[in-house]
């Protein structure tokens, strides 16, 4: 029996049951290619080095987590879009935040489930569901490290993809701006920054969602 091997094995199991799931596919579990890491650095570096599926071929760039590590926040998109979340997205959930919380964007963990950067044409790639599947791990060890006491999930595609466990009979509508409990960790989620930009009626619902952080932490 290789101890280190099952030992590690079963903390990934002991997590994704934490966060509440039930049914795991085995690629959650490839510890070939993906190891418990010391830290954040360590983590993105190996993040950086990913060829697991071929969407990094026609990526334009790797994206890693930014801000504060030791925040309580943590928010996830679905993806970076190319240059759209830096020269858009990025401003709307800065205001956002500084609006809903009074923080700056620096102070907030954001994240996202993919890691290579995409356009519009991947959105329908074939070979995005396989991707997905290999960019999860890297985000659940993104979360065990950084250890948020509330995460937010930004867009239908973020949470259906991370949580569907907690998905109502309702669909997304039904639980977005809930805090939902989940084992030991909350969840919120949101509308993405993305859809608020082509929806902005509803840009002051999202930022009441955002308040409601301020009772958790």
């Amino acid at each position: 029996m290789n101890f280190n091997k099952d030992n590690r094995l079963l903390k990934k199991l002991f997590f994704l049951k934490l966060i509440g799931y039930k049914f795991i596919d085995k690629n959650f579990l490839s510890l070939s290619n993906y190891h418990d890491y010391n830290n954040i650095d360590e983590l993105n570096r190996e993040v950086k080095k990913c060829s697991l599926c071929s969407l990094r071929n026609s990526s334009k760039g790797v994206t890693a987590g930014i801000g504060n590590e030791n925040s309580k926040i943590m928010f996830i998109l679905f993806s970076k879009k190319n240059d759209s979340y830096e020269n858009n997205s990025k401003k709307f959930l800065e205001n956002a935040i500084k609006n809903s919380l009074n923080l700056d964007i620096k102070e907030i963990y954001i994240s996202s489930l993919l890691r290579c950067e995409i356009s519009q044409n991947d959105d329908k790639s074939p070979i995005l569901s396989r991707s997905i599947e290999l960019c999860r791990p890297y985000l659940f060890e993104e979360i065990r490290l950084i250890k948020p006491k509330i995460i937010v999930t930004l867009g239908e595609k973020a949470f259906m993809h991370l949580y569907p466990n907690l998905l109502l009979k309702g669909g997304f509508s039904s639980i977005r701006g809930s805090i939902l409990k989940n084992e030991n960790s909350l969840i919120l989620p949101t509308f993405s920054p993305e859809w608020i930009s082509k929806n902005p009626s509803f840009e002051n619902i999202f930022i009441d969602d955002l308040r409601k952080i301020k009772g958790v932490i």
